[in-house]
């Protein structure tokens, strides 16, 4: 057995979002722990190639979004030759093509017959069919085109009047094409252009691809603004924008992203991603692994707004609003998939993403068959049978195809060398997501190891980060993975903070009161505190609680509560050092003054000047 290759990385578990301000001077009072790890071999093969003397270079297809507007999430691999045209069976482009993916995922060669995918991605791919061509003769797909009623692109009002051409959406609608046809090769694409890539034009087509007919939609896209958690997403989301994702009868996917919207919606099935290679050593004759390294990875995490389907109640996800992702596929650029692109491209391309896996999944679905309308329908695929069966579903319209999409993982091992089951079932939705935590170091972080040989790796941690704004205590995990086939458990790392001596807590309950006088806890009212030198925005959770610590130097400061529909309120609070002060809010239905009705009962003539009230 030769030397085995293993790398340590500190990944956050999902916690719950909030909008926060940086403060400093908070301590942890965690000890730093160690680790052995047993050597192990067998390397993995990879799927794209690349010039071995360069280093693997990835690029972001799309630009990052601003307020209001959404983003393609696919990443293009830049070290990786291009070519255009068919290519010889001796020289296959680079990354996994449609018939690794049906292998890898036991999807059948003819999935998808009588089936009808939508795309939707934001302005005009011009080459969008002939590249499509292209891809599908490579790999011996049934030609899918405008002349045979396979293909048909709209605009985002279902007729021909296409919007402006962009090259970095051209190769997100070719990625999303090509894996639609490598995971259904007999279903029927409709791609529906957006005239922009704004909330209003991408939801109006969401709504255009339901009136088209289709039965799945893939939406390789989402917000992110930034790396804060929750920044992507806005309290408009659940009034204005869900209803564009809320079609029963419908599999609608998104791609998860980094913790983006519209993966956090409580209608769509979320797709995060992973890192898929060919590997011996077990039945299926593939292993995964969650995609985190350099390039990126899947978000992971709690919607601030979204309320918690019912087909996750009960399930351990460490979130009181809905949990992101659901299910994952293949996205990490480094064992990433073919596309091929040639507006913007130079044709052949190896591309990554969670963009990748959102249509993998829907044409996934798309193979399973037409999901049934009012019920909440998902998939397992058992490659020992040949079959496809239905997952645990609740019978509620607004929540289907999400039948435990998280806890199954099509094709599955158990990650140990002996894999016990064709259909793995997962503990929970936290095996996707994650991202490096400033708060947590590693002494060594890479190392090889002889076979039967240990080594300690030493975990610090420091609540001086950014990443710290308040006291509590604080997870992560130590991932482990290796150039081996063999899976090595995560460490999870507990931190507590303890607030400083000079800070205090400020804590209470928002209700509503209504007209016939009953309250109810307020979620998602905004709780806004003031002080001489700062200003703090709170969210209040399912149960109207909001806290917040802070230095009692702040003191005196002014609380804001207000809520759409309800009167707003203001008091004054003081911190108390190393205390805890309770104020508690009710906001009562706003008053709503009515106009006068118009004609001869809104008026009454009195002799002399006409007065009119």
């Amino acid at each position: 057995m030769g030397d085995t290759q293993l790398t340590v990385t500190g990944i956050s578990r999902p916690a719950a979002r909030r909008r926060r301000s940086v403060w400093t001077g908070l301590t942890a009072l965690a000890s730093a722990s160690a680790i052995a790890v047993l050597g192990l071999t067998a390397p993995a093969a990879n799927a794209a190639t690349s010039d071995t003397t360069t280093k693997p270079s990835v690029e972001a297809s799309c630009s990052r979004p601003g307020p209001g507007e959404v983003s393609c999430f696919s990443l293009r691999r830049t070290d990786v030759t291009s070519t255009k045209g068919v290519q010889p069976s001796d020289t296959t482009p680079s990354g996994w093509g449609a018939t690794a993916l049906q292998d890898a995922y036991n999807l059948p060669a003819d999935g998808g017959a009588g089936q009808t995918i939508a795309i939707v991605d934001a302005y005009d791919d011009p080459t969008a069919e002939e590249d499509l061509a292209v891809y599908r003769a490579q790999y011996g797909l049934p030609a899918c085109t405008t002349a045979n009623g396979c293909f048909k692109k709209v605009d985002q009002r279902g007729g021909t009047d296409y919007p402006a051409p962009d090259s970095g959406w051209a190769g997100e609608i070719s990625l999303d094409l090509d894996m639609v046809s490598a995971a259904a090769p007999y279903a029927d694409i409709v791609l529906v252009e957006a005239d922009s890539a704004s909330f209003e034009d991408i939801g109006a087509s969401v709504d255009q691809a339901v009136a088209q007919g289709v039965k799945f939609i893939s939406d390789s896209y989402g917000t992110g603004y930034t790396s804060t958690p929750g920044s992507g997403e806005d309290p408009s989301e659940t009034t204005e924008f869900d209803a564009h994702y809320n079609h029963p009868g419908v599999a609608v996917v998104a791609s998860s992203g980094d913790d983006a919207y519209p993966a956090a919606s409580q209608y769509v099935t979320s797709v995060g991603g992973t890192a898929l290679a060919q590997d011996s050593s077990t039945s299926r004759g593939w292993s995964e692994s969650v995609w985190h390294n350099s390039y990126g990875g899947p978000g992971s995490g709690c919607s601030v707004y979204e309320a918690k389907p019912a087909w996750q109640e009960g399930v351990g996800t460490d979130c009181d609003m809905r949990a992101v992702s659901d299910v994952s596929a293949v996205a990490d650029p480094l064992t990433g998939v073919s596309v091929y692109q040639t507006y913007g491209g130079d044709g052949w391309a190896v591309y990554g993403g969670t963009s990748a896996s959102s249509p993998i999944i829907a044409g996934a679905y798309a193979a399973a068959g037409t999901p049934t309308a009012g019920t909440n329908v998902g998939y397992a695929y058992d490659p020992a049978a040949g079959t496809w069966s239905s997952l645990p579903n609740v019978d509620v319209a607004t929540f289907r195809d999400g039948g435990a999409p998280g806890f199954y993982k099509v094709g599955g091992a158990t990650g140990t060398a002996s894999p016990v089951s064709t259909v793995e079932l997962l503990p929970g939705y936290d095996q996707t997501g994650g991202s490096d935590v400033s708060w947590l170091s590693l002494d060594s972080s890479e190392f090889k190891l002889a076979p039967g040989a240990t080594v300690s790796v030493a975990v610090s941690v420091k609540a001086s980060v950014d990443e710290i704004t308040q006291p509590g205590e604080f997870t992560a995990q130590v991932a482990i993975s290796t150039n081996t086939s063999y899976a090595v458990a995560s460490v999870p790392v507990t931190m507590t903070v303890a607030p400083p001596n000079t800070w205090g807590k400020i804590t209470g309950t928002v209700l509503g009161k209504a007209s016939d006088g009953s309250t109810a806890p307020l979620k998602g009212a905004t709780v806004q505190v003031d002080s001489w030198a700062s200003s703090y925005t709170l969210i209040t959770d399912k149960d109207g609680h909001y806290a917040l610590w802070l230095d009692a130097r702040n003191n005196p400061l002014t609380v804001i509560v207000a809520k759409d529909g309800y009167a707003p309120t203001v008091t004054t609070v003081q911190v108390v050092k190393k205390g805890t002060v309770t104020t508690d809010f009710t906001l009562k239905k706003a008053w709503v003054r009515r106009a006068r009705p118009a004609g001869p009962a809104a008026h009454r003539v009195s002799p002399g000047p006409c007065s009119l009230w």
